[in-house]
């Protein structure tokens, strides 16, 4: 995994997916996924983040 600009064009295709919410459980992931670009520097943690993230949602 790269840091700089890739990180940018993989968010994209995830913003694009919440945007359009399939299912009602990624209604919550939303407010997630909108603060991922602040994230961005922080890219090779967002594993960990994410199953933080699941842990808590439960």
């Amino acid at each position: 995994m790269q840091a700089g600009p890739v990180g940018s064009s993989r968010l994209a295709p995830l913003l694009e997916a919440v945007s359009m919410p399939s299912e009602p459980y990624s209604a919550p992931h939303t407010i997630r996924t909108i603060r991922l670009p602040s994230l961005a520097p922080r890219l090779p943690t967002l594993p960990s983040l994410m199953s933080t993230l699941a842990a808590q949602s439960g």
